[in-house]
């Protein structure tokens, strides 16, 4: 590994290309307030990779900040009243445009039909969440296992509720996962790797104790696979 003044050349974590690299944190410092946590986790990123991981950084900061749970966080509340509203004011926030131009109230309702109440709903752009867990995925596995995560894999999203938690939770800790890495009251995440493959892996996210996510991340030739069964 070179050195060029206070850079470095190495592998980007992200892209795999060995380039000039900066320490970037893998969950985004948008997403707390100060005091920051003292373990907030960093990893070789080149410049291209960190602009347009930040761009997908604030995307996710103010989806969690309007959530209908994660805006119950007293950190998400000041950080939509510092920063969400700020970037609206600018229309920079690509979410406070949608929830501007597209929100509309819509009945809620939980799996057994328990009703919570109307609640502003708007359009929320799925391959942009997409690429953005699964940027935290390859950050936070390197992280992990100081291995960079091959290019080519598969990455599902899905949204869990607070009170699917439970359940979740208990299947996860049955199964002796990696984790959990917990940064303060904003993210927490635990993962799942399979035997066959180290890489084809199964997350759990959650954001402000309230907002809970699953990822998985799948070899391409297991995918290929399971879409021609």
């Amino acid at each position: 590994m070179k050195k060029q003044g206070k850079r470095k050349i190495r592998e980007c974590v992200y892209c795999g290309e060995v380039r000039h690299v900066s320490r970037e944190h893998v969950v985004p410092m948008c997403l707390f307030v100060q005091p920051y946590p003292p373990n907030l986790i960093t990893v070789p990123s080149c410049d291209e990779c960190n602009n347009a991981k930040s761009l997908n950084d604030d995307y996710l900061r103010d989806m969690l900040a309007v959530d209908i749970f994660g805006n119950q966080s007293s950190v998400a509340q000041g950080i939509f009243h510092n920063k969400v509203l700020s970037s609206q004011r600018q229309n920079s926030s690509v979410v406070a445009r949608a929830a501007t131009s597209s929100a509309r109230l819509e009945p809620f309702y939980t799996k057994q039909g328990i009703y919570l109440g109307h609640y502003p709903s708007f359009p929320i752009d799925g391959n942009r969440v997409e690429n953005t867990f699964s940027t935290l995925v390859r950050g936070l596995y390197y992280d992990a296992r100081k291995k960079r995560f091959p290019a080519r894999y598969r990455f599902e999203v899905f949204r869990h509720y607070p009170w699917d938690f439970k359940y979740i939770w208990q299947t996860f800790s049955g199964l002796h996962p990696n984790g959990p890495r917990i940064l303060g009251n904003v993210f927490g995440c635990v993962f799942l790797s399979a035997q066959e493959d180290l890489f084809t892996t199964y997350w759990l996210f959650w954001f402000y104790e309230r907002v809970l996510f699953s990822v998985s991340a799948m070899n391409p030739k297991f995918a290929q696979t399971e879409d021609s069964a």
